[in-house]
């Protein structure tokens, strides 16, 4: 029954975007988790917060980890930028809801590194799009939560 009620919430959530709209957000994610992947495992550039990172795994159970970075983080953290900023700056324009509620996401995540911080903002622009298409945050929710598993599973197989 669990089985069956996940396919039908995976059914209903790809209908909510058209094709091509799927088809676009998905190559954004997709050149973005493959951006990532190389700067965490082929550069030193974001060193520093590789390193907070790694620390962070180390003193925290990672089973404890994983659920609040891939389960509660997203749903806490796209409910307040995808819904309640974005919706307050949808007020004035989508151009100030995308780069308001994506530039704050960017910010609560405490980068001091240029090159992090872009590419958050960067992932926050294409969730915030994700959430125009679907009209919805479910959507966002899963992207968001499967970008900090993919991000996870790097630290944990590649440093750990």
């Amino acid at each position: 029954m669990e089985m069956f009620r996940r396919m039908i919430f995976i059914k209903n959530l790809s209908s909510c975007l058209n094709y091509y709209s799927r088809k676009s957000v998905f190559i954004y994610f997709f050149i973005y988790q493959v951006i990532m992947y190389l700067l965490y495992t082929q550069t030193y550039l974001i060193h520093d917060e590789l390193e907070k990172s790694l620390v962070l795994i180390e003193e925290t159970n990672i089973w404890f980890l994983a659920g609040l970075v891939i389960i509660i983080a997203p749903i806490i953290e796209e409910f307040i930028f995808r819904r309640v900023v974005f919706n307050f700056f949808l007020r004035i324009n989508m151009v100030a809801a995308i780069l308001a509620s994506s530039l704050g996401w960017a910010f609560v995540h405490f980068s001091s590194n240029p090159i992090v911080f872009f590419m958050l903002f960067f992932l926050g622009i294409i969730l915030a799009i994700t959430r125009i298409e679907s009209k919805e945050i479910k959507f966002s929710i899963l992207l968001h939560a499967i970008n900090n598993a993919f991000f996870l599973f790097i630290l944990k197989v590649f440093y750990i």
